[in-house]
């Protein structure tokens, strides 16, 4: 799994507040997903590009593709209401047709969108002819269009997966969310549905509060002599650097550098292996949600969302760690 920042974690700093400039500049972006969070994509969402021209669209393009940051999804966060009246329909299907042209400038893979429709059958009939002309318009030009969950007629994975399915084609999918399965009665269960028509998945995360320090161990009797076995090693190094190997394939980092296979975090493979950070979230469990998309063998983008409050750099820096040993967790348990 390729471990991907979603812009909107970062709203607060791109959108300017009270005529002020804005912390900083979309540009600039890809930069710092790619140098400061060591993250390997970018899931974009609309509001963040409210008055950009095709000359920026461009620039942003051209900017992610040289920092090794992609911009592979393109969001709408607002629903459209296709099961509505004709003509909030036809205000719904061009929105999202404009969105789909702004993610193919951008060399975006897919764009995902919210449903604001309530959960009739009369509803539902009308959705899914609505939106044919926006799947068949997303496939001319080689993108996915991903049906996010929300409330009314997607809340609920059955209700997601008749609906893409109905609709039919190889270019609409689904757009699980950890924050919305874990509202769910059984949030593991409510992935594995979902997950298999997804090629792309968000990972919100909420909250990571402070562990207290833990007092320091009395030192240890010196003893005559060492006990049998005391300095065998805790685990064979070896195979501890497999395993974080494995772990941060998962996440997307790649062995390209010739100083080790650890080479792009700073290590070779004669350093001492560092402990892998494991930040405790609250209020689901991180683990459970990433062996659920494991179980059912899914691979695509990781999208990181901190939805918390406080520092964003922080929050998203302890969900890209968290994530990590969850991917580590489930490479070690396959």
């Amino acid at each position: 799994m390729l471990l991907t920042l979603a812009a909107s974690s970062l709203r607060s700093m791109l959108l300017p507040s009270r005529g002020k400039k804005p912390k900083m500049d979309l540009l600039e972006l890809p930069t710092f997903a790619r140098q400061t969070l060591g993250l390997h994509g970018l899931n974009l969402s609309t509001d963040l590009l409210a008055g950009a021209d095709r000359a920026r669209l461009d620039s942003l393009r051209e900017r992610a593709d040289k920092s090794g940051s992609a911009i592979l999804l393109l969001s709408e966060p607002n629903g459209q209401k296709l099961g509505g009246s004709d003509a909030d329909a036809l205000k719904g299907q061009e929105r999202m047709i404009r969105v789909i042209e702004a993610g193919q400038i951008l060399g975006a893979s897919a764009v995902s969108m919210f449903l604001d429709a309530p959960d009739t059958e009369k509803a539902f009939a009308a959705v899914i002819e609505r939106l044919k002309p926006i799947v068949e318009r997303a496939e001319r030009l080689d993108l996915n269009l991903l049906i996010g969950p929300t409330d009314g007629l997607t809340k609920t994975p059955e209700r997601i997966t008749d609906l893409v399915k109905r609709v039919g084609g190889f270019r609409i999918g689904t757009f699980p969310d950890f924050q919305t399965a874990a509202a769910s009665a059984d949030p593991a269960a409510y992935l594995r549905r979902l997950t298999p028509y997804a090629t792309a998945v968000c990972a919100s995360t909420v909250s990571f509060p402070e562990e207290p320090e833990a007092p320091a161990p009395a030192p240890a009797p010196v003893a005559d002599a060492a006990p049998k076995g005391a300095n065998k090693p805790a685990a064979d190094e070896d195979e501890m650097f497999d395993k974080l190997e494995e772990a941060l394939m998962m996440a997307g980092v790649e062995d390209d550098d010739e100083e080790g296979d650890l080479g792009e975090l700073g290590l070779d493979d004669d350093d001492e292996l560092p402990p892998l950070k494991s930040p405790r979230h609250e209020p689901y469990d991180l683990k459970i949600m990433v062996r659920a998309l494991a179980d059912v063998g899914y691979d695509g983008p990781l999208s990181i969302d901190y939805r918390g409050t406080g520092d964003v750099t922080l929050g998203l820096e302890q969900s890209r760690d968290a994530l990590l040993a969850a991917l580590a967790q489930a490479a070690e348990s396959a």
